[in-house]
């Protein structure tokens, strides 16, 4: 390795399982889309639908019942059942999930027999217990939206059709005895009526949302949502009328206290107004709108349109919802490639303070498909929020690839995958910045290109108090591909690769990779190095003390602030590791075994880092400015020595009698301050190469400090 190598490149990658709070994709089949989640103690019990490729141009749609540990993030069980239509392709069973004492109801309707919505029980280790038909003996069911189960009374709900007429439709059914108590079926619009949405309401009855309309292409003269109170035989007991334009899938929420919330896209208090969608309070009594909280959104900057599939109240009353919102950064005129549609989470209080929004984006990390012309991010929604005992939150939904995505693939890639997130009650991710915008890191092992570079400082001392500040490069000049590895070569000599989250760098000495980064750990880890000053082995131990984050515009970059022991150069030995980039000083590798070097010229610190996506500047001036700096009065006197350097805070002057003048000056000769050492010591504020000027009997004696956090 080249010794002006010295500290590491960090990976880029997320810290996935910390604390419970993490983010995965899963995959199957060709397809994985989640439909429904819910939670068993520790686990995500989650069904999706997937296509199965039996042969070329056979595909079978399944439905996975899966079982995911959620503490660890991975899949413990996946039950392929049932298992439909296997002469159809990219049609789709509305399979929803629901919890029953310690049991988990899957329903699903078969096309083949429409008339029919299917039931399978299982028990919590996913073992099939029971299947079921719940039949509507003169009407075709469309789908199955969802299902409610309270004291052993299952209430099944979705789309049927008869006489060429769409209708919501509710069965009470009695898991005891296996019979429908009662089977309704509910009509405002003319042509379409679709339900969405069914709960019970505190005070024992039932509330459920939906969408109607007259024609059958456009909105119609009739067309909105109706809010419907029913008892438990099934009769209406009040409703709500709310006319919007929009046709989406509206959710519906119960309180605690009484009061119904719900979606829309139009402003109920001045329709004429648009709006990109909105959460309204109903009073309990149903007849007045208590608050409309619209979420954010900037037409000119990311031009924002939201859709909510999913509402709770979390355990302190406040109400989250969850669902998909597009997301057009710059807008909608010059959103380009970058524009897609993003899960997203947002708190409110029953007040109608809005929280927080955080939006999740995900990145394009198909190595088919570049994001110069593909764009950098991957389209996603959140379909499903709850909550846990510790009171994070489970985020159920699915990624995708949108259609210049999906230009680009071969065809049996994965097209979409479950995706699934735990977050804290601020909708944080540990490891990710807690912006409105989360910009999630990628699942993979850091890729890097041909023609990445890093420009560090370099400082030459060329005699006399004079010095030239240049820069250097450090260039990712190829790749190669071992196996599953992919190691990259820098600057011709020296190669690393990146894998499970750990960089290893090539040791000449002990001719291996060595591990010098676990990007994962929170705590310490510890670098296996040769001493060449001690001719031994040796150990340093790497201690994580603290992460930060740096802001570049809209993109940030996560920076580990660590100290090192048993170096080989310097005791305690700091510096700061940006996640993708590496170090703010010395290079791209730790000082291991160095002892007391001083190269000339000297790699101090990090000016940019560019990349086919990106450049990121870490000082205020051009990343390949040079100057040059002198004093013809400065002499360097052999007998005043400072310690430590590199230092953190204050250097000690070992030479000298008592205290005497000094003067500090950057790098670039500005004077940043002067006066009189105390207690023969100095104290350097700021990071960063300053000149240290000593005035020891008349003259000015000229010392480099280097300062690092």
């Amino acid at each position: 390795m080249k010794k002006s190598l010295f500290l590491f490149l960090i990976l880029l990658s997320q810290s996935i399982f910390f604390l419970f709070f993490y983010y995965k994709l899963y995959s199957n089949q060709l397809r994985n889309i989640i439909q429904d989640i819910e939670i068993n103690e520790n686990h995500i019990i989650v069904t999706s639908l997937g296509l199965l490729k039996e042969d070329s141009n056979l595909y079978s749609l399944m439905t996975n019942l899966s079982k995911i540990n959620m503490k660890e993030g991975f899949i413990i069980k996946t039950v392929p059942k049932p298992k439909l239509l296997p002469d159809y392709f990219g049609m789709y069973s509305f399979d929803r999930l629901t919890k029953f004492e310690n049991n988990f109801i899957v329903s699903g309707h078969e096309i083949k027999k429409a008339q029919d919505t299917k039931f399978y029980i299982f028990n919590s280790d996913l073992e099939d217990q029971r299947e079921f038909s719940i039949l509507s003996a003169d009407a075709i069911t469309i789908g199955n939206e969802g299902n409610f189960v309270d004291d052993s009374i299952l209430y099944s709900y979705g789309l049927l059709q008869k006489d060429e007429v769409m209708y919501a439709n509710i069965k009470k059914y009695d898991l005891r005895t296996n019979t429908i108590n009662w089977d309704k079926i509910f009509k405002k619009g003319k042509r379409l009526n679709q339900m969405w949405d069914f709960q019970k309401t505190h005070d024992g009855n039932f509330i459920f949302i939906m969408y109607h309309k007259d024609a059958d292409a456009g909105s119609g003269s009739n067309s909105g949502y109706q809010i419907i109170k029913i008892d438990d035989g099934g009769n209406i007991l009040d409703t709500f009328n709310h006319r919007d334009l929009g046709a989406d899938k509206q959710r519906i929420l119960s309180s605690k206290e009484g009061a119904i919330y719900y979606s829309t896209d139009d402003n109920p208090f001045n329709p004429i107004i648009p709006s990109n969608g909105r959460i309204n309070k109903l009073s309990e009594n149903m007849d007045t709108i208590l608050w409309s909280v619209e979420l954010p959104s900037n037409a000119i900057t990311d031009g924002n349109r939201y859709e909510i599939y999913d509402y709770i109240q979390a355990n302190n009353g406040d109400i989250m919802a969850c669902g998909k919102v597009w997301h057009m950064p710059g807008g909608p005129l010059v959103a380009g490639l970058n524009a897609t549609w993003n899960g997203f989470v947002t708190r409110i209080s029953q007040k109608g303070e809005l929280k927080w929004v955080r939006i999740y984006r995900l990145p394009n990390e198909n190595p088919i498909l570049p994001k110069k012309d593909y764009g950098k991010f991957r389209p996603g929604q959140i379909d499903k929020i709850l909550e846990t005992e510790e009171g994070t939150f489970v985020l159920g939904g699915t990624a995708y690839y949108n259609n210049t995505q999906l230009d680009g693939l071969l065809f049996g890639d994965t097209l979409s995958l479950m995706w699934i997130m735990v977050v804290d009650e601020n909708g944080c991710i540990e490891g990710e910045e807690c912006a409105e915008v989360v910009h999630l890191h990628a699942k993979n092992d850091a890729k890097f290109n041909i023609g990445d570079q890093w420009t560090y400082e370099e400082e030459e001392q060329n005699g006399g108090g004079n010095a030239s500040i240049k820069y250097a490069t450090f260039v990712v000049t190829d790749s190669m591909k071992e196996e599953v590895l992919t190691k990259y070569v820098l600057n011709e000599e020296d190669t690393f690769y990146v894998q499970d989250d750990k960089m290893f760098f090539w040791d000449e000495h002990y001719q291996e990779y060595i591990m010098y980064y676990d990007f994962n750990s929170t705590s310490s880890y510890d670098i296996k190095f040769y001493d060449p000053f001690r001719k031994s082995d040796e150990i340093a131990t790497v201690f994580i003390d603290s992460v930060s984050y740096r802001h570049f515009g809209k993109d940030s970059l996560k920076a580990q602030h660590i100290h090192v022991l048993n170096s080989g150069t310097i005791e305690d030995y700091q510096e700061i590791i940006y996640e993708g980039i590496g170090a703010e000083n010395y290079g791209i590798k730790l000082v291991l075994g160095c002892g007391l070097c001083d190269f000339n010229p000297y790699i101090t610190k990090l000016r940019c880092f560019s990349s086919d996506m990106m450049t990121y500047s870490f000082v205020a001036y051009a990343c390949d400015s040079t100057w040059f700096t002198t004093d013809t009065k400065e002499i360097d006197a052999e007998n005043i020595k400072i310690y430590p350097n590199p230092t953190t805070n204050l250097v000690w002057i070992d030479g000298i009698d008592q205290d005497i003048a000094y003067e500090l000056h950057s790098a670039t000769g500005k004077l940043i301050h002067k006066g009189y050492t105390k207690d023969k010591s100095v104290f350097i504020e700021g990071n960063g190469i300053f000149i240290l000027k000593l005035n020891d009997k008349n003259n000015w004696i000229n010392k480099r400090v280097v300062k690092i956090e």
